[in-house]
Formats: C-alpha cells, sequence, structure tokens
C-alpha cells in the first residue's frame, strides 16, 4: 500500500524492457484505482521506473518489505542485477517509497 489507500497496488518489473537504452528494465506502478479495466494497456501506465544504463535490468525482483522509511506506508525494493557499480554487473538496488507515487 505504497499510496495509503488502504488498497493493493501493482508493481510489474520488466527486466528486458529496452527504451533509450537496451535492456534497461522498467518497474511499471499501477494504483489500485487504475485497475478499473479487466486488461491494462503499460503503455498507459502513468508512473514508471527505468534503469539507469543499458543491461541494468532493472525490475528483475520487485519484493514488498513494510515500512522502512517510518511513513506508515509500505516500501518495495527493486533490484537491477548487471548494474555496473564498483565493478563490472555488481548490481544495484533501489528503494521505492510512498514519494514515488
Amino acid at each position: 500500500m505504497i499510496d495509503g489507500d488502504q488498497a493493493d497496488e501493482f508493481l510489474i518489473g520488466a527486466p528486458g524492457y529496452s527504451g533509450q537504452q537496451t535492456k534497461s528494465g522498467k518497474v511499471y506502478y499501477i494504483p489500485s484505482g487504475d485497475l478499473t479495466e479487466s486488461i491494462l494497456d503499460l503503455g498507459e501506465v502513468r508512473r514508471s521506473f527505468i534503469g539507469a544504463a543499458a543491461y541494468d535490468e532493472a525490475g528483475s525482483q520487485v519484493i514488498a518489505i513494510g515500512d522502512v522509511d517510518g511513513d506508515n506506508l509500505e516500501d518495495a525494493l527493486i533490484s537491477a542485477p548487471q548494474a555496473n557499480g564498483s565493478s563490472s554487473d555488481s548490481g544495484r538496488v533501489y528503494l521505492i517509497s510512498s514519494q514515488f507515487r
């Protein structure tokens, strides 16, 4: 419940997404209020997160982790296992909080 409306949202990972960069990955955020249709076109999703660089594969895993920032709203982690940090393909994890909405 990232947005606090007491209804579940969806975070959908698409690690193979290639927008401006090959396989940067993408995570779609779909609030419960947008789930009125039986079929959802991801091209119409209003909020998303895109990996920082080519081949990051952001969204390989998306995990709800409870409230870690103390705002009484659920937070989530997004993995980008192929992201380059201090070494090649060392990976990166992003915290998604209520600020994301």
